[in-house]
């Protein structure tokens, strides 16, 4: 039985829960995790929460969904090999032996006991049985004594239909075992209260549920576009990046205003579900039109000679991803990220805008990335970047959106299940056949009913339904997500609400709104949060004009965008040049007329501008020259 218990309050200004400590050091959540199966609700992703499992000072079994996340925990590890990974993962087609892990696992006792540290031992969910007989059996230890920590637990209900197969039921196995143990802490950032609550562990036995209350998170922007086909969703995304420049005509992918600074996101980092997906967007447009270099492309996936192989059909320059880069390093335009390979995936892009391309199909919800949503939106690490706290989501209707479609699919299945289990229970003599041919029902179609085979026996599988509700839940009902509000995030005031409704009105024509923010411009003391208001919600072109172009100018073209747009150009047409004259013109040095005019139609050539060069042209571009008469000939010189 799940027992709700108070919230526990943040204190204001933390970002990390390593950083809430008192005056000793001591770790002030570990007042409320102690001992007994608890929750955790952290609701939001990247506050350090699992850190702090790693961090503290118990003996900790970190049971992990994917290898990836493991290993970036490994890297991580300080000092390293601080940490215990019992790796029963294929390398190349190899398994370490149960002897390989004990010799490694003695050494790290010895490490562990020699240094006075406690015990941090990650394994992945799959292997956790394993894990526990190793430590119970070969090494008599009890685990009662250990903190077992099921990280992102959401996943206990949504990995069900990546996890179960025809014969064995992964998950209720790992949790039949799991509930062996009296020291349980199960961490997600995504509430699932509501659908575990179902699942006999936690009806029979005593949980307490915690949820952490943060004053300094942020709801995530959602914008949502509807699409055919991941193709289609990448046409429009690398459609609007070209479209879109900065000052210097680089192209960027979002635009964020706070007052007179501008923030430019140059990255983009595409969530999708398969690598099939990737290679066909690819093939596109590193192939077949050679739009995109392959050396500005990351691809993150589960490393395996398969994947490998078709990306490099794709173009021999193309690989799969081994490590992401860290904060500082080079980052690539273009980064794609497959549903089983995210989660573990911190990115310290500065800059980076997010993209989810979903397939939204609700008779296989629980195996689309459109699930994990809640948390690949913690994926952004760099607080500072303003981008991390909007998610562009590209999906396909569905008719199944419908509750009442929903409710007959669903029952569908239930009766399915039902006649499955009803022709294996009447097959008499050729039970053995009705079971093999169910297994392959099972292992063609996986999304058509809820049975799954137990110990030689088709079962009615709970978690099947409870995952699906799960996944409908994070798709049509819950869409509000957060994040931990960065230093320069702020709620909006009452008048910048009042223009938000404004703009919001669906017979608003661009100049008419335009011309409302221009209103409030022009008499609000704080037009830093009408430009951060603009950006969260979609307007970014807007604040473009605001941002580029005076007030002045913005009503002499009649709040037109065409105009703007051409004004706007001429400017950034001017700088270049200005930029181009600077990098070429050395200062100091005297050039004749005739150079002057050569250097200027070189430049004018260089970057498209259908215009004559004169030397006289130099005194409209920069005013720190000097001009001078030497025998009746002019010289300039940059100073």
């Amino acid at each position: 039985m799940i027992i709700q218990k108070n919230s526990i309050k943040i204190p204001t200004g933390l970002t990390y829960i390593t950083q809430w400590q008192d005056s000793n050091g001591n770790y002030e959540i570990s007042r409320y995790f102690a001992n007994g199966r608890v929750i955790a609700n952290k609701r939001t992703t990247g506050c350090g929460f699992t850190s702090w499992c790693l961090w503290n000072e118990y003996n900790t079994i970190l049971v992990s969904p994917r290898v990836r996340l493991i290993h970036n925990k490994m890297e991580q590890a300080d000092p390293p090999g601080s940490y215990y990974y019992f790796d029963r993962e294929k390398d190349n087609q190899k398994q370490k032996s149960i002897e390989q892990l004990e010799n490694e696992f003695v050494a790290y006792l010895q490490q562990q006991e020699y240094s006075g540290s406690p015990l941090k031992i990650l394994v992945t969910y799959d292997s956790f049985r394993t894990l526990a007989d190793f430590l119970e059996q070969r090494f008599q230890m009890d685990l009662c004594l250990f903190r077992i920590v099921i990280d992102e637990s959401h996943s206990l209900v949504k990995d069900v239909k990546l996890k179960e197969n025809s014969v064995q039921p992964v998950l209720p196995l790992f949790l039949e075992r799991l509930f062996q143990y009296t020291n349980l802490l199960f961490i997600s950032a995504t509430p699932i209260v509501d659908y575990i609550k179902g699942i006999p562990e936690f009806i029979e036995n005593e949980v307490w549920y915690y949820e952490l209350e943060w004053s300094n998170i942020e709801e995530i922007t959602s914008r949502k576009y509807c699409i055919r086909s991941s193709l289609q969703a990448f046409n429009q995304i690398y459609d609007h990046w070209m479209k879109h420049t900065d000052p210097n005509g680089i192209h960027v992918f979002d635009e964020y205003y706070q007052g007179n600074t501008a923030s430019f996101s140059y990255e983009a980092v595409i969530f999708l579900n398969s690598v099939k997906d990737i290679c066909t967007i690819l093939a596109k447009y590193i192939k077949k039109e050679r739009l995109i270099n392959p050396a500005d492309v990351s691809i993150v996936c589960r490393e395996c000679t398969e994947n490998t192989a078709k990306v490099q059909k794709v173009d021999h320059g193309l690989s799969v991803a081994t490590s992401i880069p860290k904060r500082g390093q080079h980052h690539t335009t273009w980064t794609f990220v497959t549903r089983t390979a995210f989660e573990g995936v911190d990115l310290y892009n500065p800059t980076a805008s997010t993209y989810v391309i979903t397939n939204y199909n609700v008779s296989s919800l629980c195996i689309d990335i459109a699930s994990d949503i809640p948390q690949i939106i913690g994926r952004q690490r760099v607080l500072d970047n303003p981008f991390r706290c909007v998610v562009n989501i590209f999906f396909t209707t569905n008719s199944n959106y419908d509750d009442a479609a929903y409710a007959a699919m669903q029952a569908a299945k239930e009766q399915d299940t039902q006649n499955q289990i009803t022709l294996w229970s009447g097959a008499g003599s050729v039970q053995e056949t009705a079971l093999s041919n169910l297994q392959a029902l099972i292992a063609h179609d996986p999304n058509k009913n809820y049975v799954r085979v137990v110990n030689g026996k088709p079962q009615y599988t709970e978690l099947l339904r409870i995952a699906e509700d799960y996944s409908r839940d994070i798709l049509v009902n819950h869409s509000v997500w957060y994040v931990i509000r960065s230093a320069q995030s702020t709620h909006y005031s009452q008048a910048v609400k009042q223009l938000l409704m404004q703009l919001q009105q669906p017979k608003n024509t661009m100049a008419t709104k335009i011309s409302l923010v221009y209103q409030y411009m022009a008499t609000s003391q704080n037009p830093e949060e009408i430009f951060e208001m603009l950006f969260r919600e979609e307007y970014s072109r807007i604040a473009y004009y605001f941002h580029e172009l005076p007030l002045e100018r913005i009503v002499a073209s009649g709040f037109n965008t065409t105009k703007m747009d051409q004004e706007i150009y001429q400017i950034q047409q001017m700088n270049a040049v200005i930029r181009k004259i600077r990098e070429t013109l050395i200062p100091g040095q005297a050039y004749s007329s005739h150079d002057v005019k050569s250097i200027l139609q070189s430049i004018y050539d260089a970057l498209g501008i259908k215009a004559k060069a004169t030397a006289t042209s130099l005194t409209n571009l920069c005013p720190d020259y000097q001009k001078k008469m030497v025998n009746g000939t002019a010289y300039y010189t940059i100073l």
